[in-house]
């Protein structure tokens, strides 16, 4: 079996056009002395509330390239201003943020409101869903690098400098890092494993550590719901140059609402069903193997650190 079609971005392209939309979209607005004392006031204390990243972290000489960051949202506004400081107070020099909201009845739209003056897009329409959201924002997209981020995820105190500096002196096309979890208050982290081409049948890759080469970007597969990240690598990162991160470049919210820990029993179906269809289409999964194999290498890994720096 096939990859069925993917969606054309022309299309939607053509779609954003007639409503008016400017193509390529303004960057993010950045200030002298940072974005900090321009954004709206907070009383919440820590990153990305009171901190920022410093303007003068970014070297004047470098040609620093342009990141594109997605974020697809619906209800989640309770922490959606978080998501969205922590992409503004990276501070990065050439930066462009797009977010495709599907009609969000919660508190969304003040937030988006109020941070309009520096996001390059936004919206808020009804859509077909999360993959559909995040093909859309891609359509828009000018970056060199892309990445996406949910709107209960957010990065860390300089991610974008990190995944900018790692592309340019390793020609990476597939940037990976680790990634907290944050669950009841507390942080986990989640180190992830060693991306060979084997292993993207693995689940594993924490997708909001995660930064690529516009170059080897294609469409998501928008009918699938839970697994669209994980079947976009297995394209996307199969013979690409890739380039693992020792470092926590993100935080991924553990709550009730969240696909990848629900206990919902229709959403548990359609994790089943996703992977069904990708299995169709990529063949059935060696996994006791592959995990052993798997598992073996994270112990080399974790024995030898030192080995981490050549992949």
């Amino acid at each position: 079996m096939k990859l069925p079609p993917l969606p054309s971005y022309q299309k939607y392209r053509e779609e954003f056009l007639s409503k008016g939309v400017s193509i390529p979209l303004r960057k993010v607005v950045t200030e002298k002395k940072g974005l900090l004392e321009t954004l709206p006031k907070t009383h919440r204390v820590g990153w990305p509330w009171i901190e920022e990243v410093s303007i003068e972290d970014y070297e004047s000489n470098v040609n620093w390239p342009k990141i594109s960051v997605i974020s697809p949202s619906f209800n989640q506004g309770k922490y959606f201003e978080e998501t969205i400081r922590s992409v503004l107070l990276q501070n990065y020099p050439n930066l462009e943020y797009i977010i495709i909201d599907g009609e969000s009845k919660d508190e969304t739209v003040d937030i988006l409101n109020k941070y309009s003056p520096w996001i390059s897009y936004w919206e808020c329409e009804k859509d077909r869903g999360q993959s559909h959201a995040i093909n859309k924002g891609f359509s828009l997209a000018s970056g060199k690098l892309y990445c996406w981020i949910n709107s209960d995820d957010y990065f860390t105190k300089g991610a974008f400098k990190q995944a900018a500096i790692t592309f340019l002196k390793s020609k990476a096309q597939f940037l990976y890092g680790n990634c907290n979890n944050l669950k009841d208050g507390k942080f986990s982290i989640h180190h992830t494993p060693i991306v060979f081409d084997r292993y993207l049948y693995m689940p594993g890759v924490a997708q909001p550590s995660v930064f690529w080469d516009s170059d080897i970007h294609q469409p998501l597969w928008e009918e699938l719901h839970c697994t669209l990240d994980f079947e976009l690598w297995m394209r996307i990162a199969k013979g690409a140059r890739k380039k693992y991160i020792d470092k926590v470049l993100s935080v991924a919210r553990e709550h009730a609402e969240a696909k990848t820990h629900t206990k919902d029993e229709k959403l548990r179906i359609r994790w089943q069903e996703d992977q069904d269809r990708q299995w169709e289409i990529y063949g059935p999964m060696p996994w006791e193997r592959l995990n052993k194999e798997s598992q073996l290498v994270r112990k080399i890994f974790k024995t030898f650190p030192v080995l981490k720096k050549l992949f």
